[in-house]
């Protein structure tokens, strides 16, 4: 016959206690806190700058490092930069060497690019009201195609429509919201 050590009330008496001490400490720290109510204002601004400090930090960390990207296969994306070049620069490579990587290439499957420069793809949108900014990326036509994400409604550009404007200048396809 197996003894379980639950099985006896008595085993139970020391959890009884603790939880009894619990209680009286508690108690006697909402008393503390009563009487100062400077203190308990102050402790408790303390605590909440706390908390939400920590909550920010780890959705930060979330985001960016433990949950996976939102991108078909995100273990055979690469990033190409210039090499030994210091500055925004050394992060980006010019149009036409994309242009011939994407044709030569016999090692990636597919390459696409984004312009890295805030501010290139803006545009104002009037009518008829006051013009809003609309901030925008030029990217290229098979972008979307090679992070592997669909857009929820409607379709991504096609070779014709390529967004950066080296093939039909006249017209220039916009995405929007793609998420």
């Amino acid at each position: 016959m197996s003894k379980n050590k639950y099985a006896n009330p008595a085993s139970l008496l020391p959890v009884k206690a603790g939880m009894s001490t619990l209680a009286q400490d508690l108690r006697y720290a909402l008393r503390t806190l009563r009487r100062d109510t400077g203190f308990a204002v102050f402790a408790i601004a303390i605590m909440g700058l706390g908390i939400g400090a920590s909550s920010t930090v780890f959705s930060v960390v979330n985001t960016l490092l433990l949950r996976p990207l939102p991108f078909a296969e995100p273990d055979r994306l690469v990033w190409i930069a210039n090499h030994d070049t210091a500055g925004m620069s050394g992060q980006t490579t010019q149009v036409n060497h994309m242009l011939d990587l994407r044709t030569q290439a016999q090692s990636l499957s597919a390459v696409a690019g984004y312009f890295a420069f805030y501010g290139v793809g803006d545009t104002l949108l009037g009518g008829g009201g006051e013009p809003e900014r609309l901030s925008g990326v030029p990217v290229s036509d098979n972008f979307f195609q090679v992070l592997g994400v669909r857009p929820k409604l409607g379709r991504t550009f096609t070779e014709t429509e390529d967004p950066a404007g080296r093939v039909d200048t006249s017209r220039k396809p916009i995405l929007i919201r793609y998420m």
